[in-house]
């Protein structure tokens, strides 16, 4: 009956019903799980509604999720399965930050192109050889070195879960081109003592 129940709330999150989209639901599947079936647990849908713009405060207000240094973050050897949002408001004439590569062979969804504003998404892995984009996952550790140097007080937002998968979101604009915006959505592996760590280490 638990399990059942359970599965019931999973599948509502993952169909976006509002009954399922509740303080009590996040909880039991971030709280009560002991691992997470990463093809069936809807972990995008639950990411985009526990990081979505207009609940996060509430959200940090009540401990579900959390702010941690990006220096606190082995992001190199703990991260699998990444998403990307890019957004440039304004397309300049030049191109600086490397965007896209020909050699991406992974799918995009959204606009690009044309002169026009930029607002995509992309989804790529750092250990699944299957699906690793080698140019996606360099600019990446780039980035984060820059911030790291430039900007060692960054904050990324965590929802950690029972599991050893926890979620991160990590956003900056690019250091090269003020306008574009890079938004990184992690899910990100640790052991119970890598996680105690990080809980101490919560801003």
């Amino acid at each position: 009956m638990y399990k059942m129940a359970v599965s019931n709330v999973l599948a509502g999150i993952s169909l976006g019903w509002s009954a399922f989209c509740t303080d009590f639901c996040i909880r039991l599947v971030i709280t009560r799980l002991h691992s997470y079936d990463m093809i069936e647990f809807p972990f995008r849908e639950l990411q985009n509604l526990v990081l979505d713009k207009s609940r996060r405060q509430k959200f940090l207000n009540q401990g579900i999720l959390k702010r941690l240094p990006i220096t606190s973050l082995n992001f190199s050897s703990n991260v699998d399965i990444l998403q990307l949002h890019f957004r440039r408001p304004i397309a300049p004439a030049v191109n600086l930050s490397g965007r896209w590569k020909t050699s991406c062979t992974h799918e995009r969804a959204g606009e690009w192109g044309g002169g026009k504003d930029e607002n995509w998404t992309t989804k790529f892995a750092m250990v699944d050889l299957s699906s690793q984009c080698s140019s996606c996952c360099r600019r990446l550790e780039r980035q984060l070195s820059d911030c790291i140097t430039k900007s060692p007080n960054s904050l990324a937002t965590v929802l950690f879960t029972s599991t050893v998968k926890s979620f991160i979101e990590f956003q900056f604009f690019d250091p090269d081109d003020g306008p574009s915006e890079w938004t990184y959505w992690l899910a990100y592996e640790t052991t119970g003592e890598e996680r105690r760590r990080l809980e101490e280490a919560a801003v």
